[in-house]
Formats: structure tokens, C-alpha cells, sequence
């Protein structure tokens, strides 16, 4: 099996005279017997029909190396669990820390992924709600990462100004939208596998799946 990376697809074109697909990427076409649509909140991208069925919206988190207070061999040492934090309806962060788990630390990277911040931007909607720019920082995001280990852990030193934020992104997610009858919904349905998101340039410079006339 050959994987091509960095290979953004631009389209798919559906042959009459076969039950062939051609994918048309930034690289080349490729031809296929059956194809696997795994672009979770972009699907729209390339399969328009979807559009008003996959929503993207965006989310966000952030890396954080852990402070000395917080590396082993000190005290209160490394976090050893996941974590939910839950202030009010709507608004919840989670944590992940990728030194191991349990009594025995792990040998990772040691950073801790932290992700949430929706209180900073959930009333600003066309930030989120069906926006793909993945390229850009959600609004006020980055400050609130900031001040978040030293706020809810207690012991948490710095070790810059920047709360051992390395670094901040936004990924697009996907919503699934319901608007029709119980009866067209059986006869219709797709089922989509979302996986790993393509640049959200892409988007842009799709274009409808085409036939593709024998000859």
C-alpha cells in the first residue's frame, strides 16, 4: 500500500461507463474502486452535497511543558491523570498529560495537552459555527491558557510570563443537522468515518464531484 502525505484532494469524479472514482489532488489523479471520505468537519469540501448536513465548528487547545514544580522529582511532581473540568452549561476543559499514568510516569514528551476555552468565544458564533480557518487562533484562547495551570493547580510555578504555553491551535470538528422526515431520513442516510481534516484551502478551491464520460 502507497500513503500520500501531504496530497490535498481538490475533487472526485465519478465515471459512467465503470464504478470507478478518479481523486483529484494537488499531485496528480488517482483511481480508485472504492473510496473512504475521512475529512470529518470538511467533508463539504469536496462532497457539497454535505453541506448542509455536516457542520463544521471549530475548537481549540494548547501544549504546555510543565514547570519544575511539576516535573518529577519535585513537588507536587508530575499530573498523573486526565482531566474534565466543568464550570457551567456549555463550558468544560480537558486535560491530558502525556508523562504517563498511574503511580509509574511515562517517558513522553511531557507536555500537557489542555483544551476547552469555549467561555472565551462560544457567544461570538461565526467564530466557531460552521467556520473552517483552522489557521487562526480562537479569540482570547491564548490568555486564557495562560492563566489557567496557576489558577485550578495549586503549586503551579511558571517559568515565563506565558504559563509554559508552547503552543495554541484550532481544529475543525463536525455537527451533524436532522431537518428531515423520519421517512426521507431511512430512504437517504449517509454514514461518514471523519478522521484526520484536510487544509482548510481547500475548501476553497473544491470543486462538485463530476462525471466522468466514457471517452
Amino acid at each position: 500500500m502507497t500513503l500520500h502525505t501531504c496530497t490535498p484532494v481538490v475533487s472526485l469524479e465519478q465515471h459512467s461507463s465503470s464504478s470507478s472514482t478518479t481523486v483529484v489532488t494537488s499531485r496528480g489523479d488517482i483511481n480508485a474502486n472504492a473510496v473512504i471520505i475521512a475529512s470529518n468537519g470538511y467533508t463539504a469540501g469536496i462532497l457539497p452535497e454535505f453541506k448542509d448536513r455536516i457542520i463544521p465548528v471549530r475548537g481549540t487547545a494548547c501544549s504546555i511543558t510543565p514547570p519544575s514544580s511539576h516535573s518529577l522529582g519535585s513537588s507536587p511532581g508530575p499530573l498523573k491523570y486526565t482531566y474534565g473540568l466543568r464550570f457551567r452549561q456549555g463550558e468544560m476543559d480537558y486535560m491530558i498529560p502525556r508523562q504517563g499514568r498511574g503511580k509509574i510516569p511515562g517517558v513522553g514528551d511531557r507536555s500537557i495537552i489542555l483544551g476547552g476555552a469555549k467561555g472565551c468565544y462560544l457567544k461570538d458564533i461565526e467564530s466557531w459555527y460552521d467556520n473552517i480557518h483552522d489557521d487562526e487562533e480562537m479569540p482570547g484562547a491564548r490568555e486564557y491558557f495562560q492563566g489557567y495551570m496557576r489558577k485550578h493547580f495549586v503549586g503551579w510555578e511558571r517559568d515565563d510570563d506565558k504559563g509554559n504555553v508552547d503552543q495554541v491551535w484550532s481544529g475543525g470538528e463536525w455537527q451533524p443537522i436532522a431537518r428531515r422526515s423520519e421517512r426521507e431520513r431511512r430512504k437517504t442516510d449517509h454514514y461518514v468515518f471523519s478522521c484526520a481534516p484536510v487544509s482548510p484551502g481547500i475548501l476553497e478551491r473544491s470543486s462538485p464531484i463530476r462525471r466522468r464520460d466514457a471517452g
